[in-house]
């Protein structure tokens, strides 16, 4: 069994979690279920700047794949590609997924 944190904190944020949620399940994800969705703040580190403070909303996804960790995170992070985010931003960053 497989658990994601999902997140998202710009643009139409229902919107890109219900994405993310389709593309797991077509691309890596089999008898995937999610939890509620929650907006919670962002945990910024020191020094952020002000324009990252955007709530965020969360939730948790859990299903089973065929794949093997590293092959796994290199699907998700082509899923993250596919939606629009910014894989070079910096960690704390605003992010659409």
């Amino acid at each position: 069994m497989i658990y994601l944190s999902l997140g998202s904190n710009l643009g139409d944020r229902h919107f890109y979690l219900n994405l993310a949620i389709k593309l797991l399940g077509k691309e890596i994800l089999f008898s995937l279920e999610s939890s509620r969705i929650l907006e919670t703040i962002a945990i910024l580190p020191q020094n952020a700047p002000v324009t990252w403070n955007l709530p965020y909303l969360n939730m948790i996804v859990r299903g089973e794949t065929h794949l093997q960790p590293l092959d796994f995170l290199k699907h998700i992070k082509h899923i993250e590609k596919k939606i629009g985010r910014d894989l070079n931003a910096l960690r704390w960053a605003p992010r659409i997924i």
